[in-house]
Formats: structure tokens, sequence, C-alpha cells
């Protein structure tokens, strides 16, 4: 009995470990090749590109009334600013966009930031329509004179720069505010309150990054095809 079942089991044990031969060869082969093509030139991952791109630069003019002989400056970044200093801001990209501009003031007011809306102007433009063409240079404000002065107030102003793919129906309700009666100022508390939530979550999320040039900031980044970011200017 037993040499009878020696001689039927052994050629199903051949088999499997033939097959066990060719199972590991031909995965060896795959790994192989698979190797070969990765350490081939122009097979690397490619490279994802920032979601959201765009430049911004300050020109300004130190106290004007002392100094009517010194021209502007344009700076890529944020310097310590005085009374009487005029700021203008000029923006551009290689991507069309909605481009919205709101002030956050170094204070608060009944627990509430106070924000004003700089830009886009409804009577400029419409809702829904991009602001900001690709190439186009912009500078805010754009009427004459071409410049927003430093108060009084001392402290950290923030000028956040929320730049999207698409319209953003958290600034598109707040544009209303830029109108001759209200100067910009955001005077609903819920939408202050909204205002807020909006810009806080959507910079904690997706912090882009700021690469500072001689004379402008590239930004880069955001999520979904957004981009938020705060200016900081301190003024004493």
């Amino acid at each position: 009995m037993c040499p009878h079942r020696l001689i039927k089991a052994a050629p199903l044990e051949l088999i499997a470990a033939a097959l066990l031969v060719i199972t590991a060869l031909g995965a060896f082969i795959w790994i192989s090749r698979s190797q070969d093509k990765a350490d081939q030139p122009g097979t690397s991952p490619a490279t994802i590109e920032p979601s959201r791109l765009l430049n911004y630069s300050i020109r300004v003019r130190l106290n004007p009334g002392k100094n009517p002989n010194q021209p502007p400056a344009q700076l890529a970044g944020e310097i310590i600013f005085s009374a009487s200093d005029e700021l203008c801001f000029i923006f551009n990209s290689p991507q069309d966009g909605h481009l919205y501009i709101i002030n956050e003031g170094p204070q608060p007011a009944n627990g509430l930031p106070q924000y004003n809306v700089l830009f886009p102007d409804p009577k400029l433009t419409g809702a829904n329509v991009p602001s900001l063409k690709a190439g186009q240079q912009l500078f805010i404000p754009s009427e004459q004179p071409p410049w927003f002065p430093v108060d009084q107030e001392q402290g950290t102003e923030k000028l956040w720069i929320v730049w999207s793919e698409r319209a953003v129906n958290e600034m598109e309700t707040i544009r209303k505010w830029l109108n001759e009666k209200d100067g910009g100022e955001v005077k609903d508390a819920d939408e202050i309150r909204t205002t807020q939530q909006f810009l806080n979550q959507h910079y904690s999320a997706a912090r882009p990054v700021a690469e500072k040039g001689e004379h402008q900031t590239l930004l880069k980044g955001g999520k979904d095809g957004l981009l938020v970011y705060p200016v900081k200017l301190e003024h004493r």
C-alpha cells in the first residue's frame, strides 16, 4: 500500500513545486521591468501644480506731506507704516479668477472684527464675473487718487486676499457694502461672523506658500481652487 501511494503522490508534488517556481520567476520579471521603467528618464511621477497662483506687491509713499519729492517705493512684503503714509496694492496672476480684498481693522468692535470691502467694486464688476484676468495688472484702489491713507489707529491690521477659480458666495454677499454710503464697512453682525469663519477656516485648512522676491510676493497653493491669505500691515 505504501509504495503505491508514494508513486501516485510524487507527480502532484512535482507539479506544485514547478508552479511555485514559475510564479516566483514571473513576479521577479515583473518587478524588474517596473524598476527599469521607474529608473528611466522622463518616467518620474508628475509634479502637482499648485491650485492657485497670485502675485502681490505694496506701493508706498512715506508721509508725502513731509516728503513731497520722495518717489513711491514698491515692496514685496510688509513694513511698519506710520500715520499719513499712503499705500497702493498691485496684483497679477497667470490665471483668470475671482479676487476679493477684505481689510480687517487692528481692533475689534463689540467683540467682532471690523471688516471693510476694498475689492471688487460692484459698480465695476458684475456678480459671478472674474475680476482678474490672466496677465492683467490690477491696482487697488483704482480710482484717483490711487492711494489708501494710513490712519492714526495703531496695531496690526490684515489685508485678506481671497483668490478663487469660482465666485465665492460668502464674499459675493458682502460686496454690496462697497458703496458711497457705507464705504465698504460691513455692518451686519451675522455677515461679519460668517466672513470671520470663512477666512479663518480656509486659511487654516490650506495655508499658501509665500515666496518673497525683490519687488513682489508670489502666493501659491490653496485647496479646491481657493486661496486665502492675510497680509499683515503694522502701523504705529
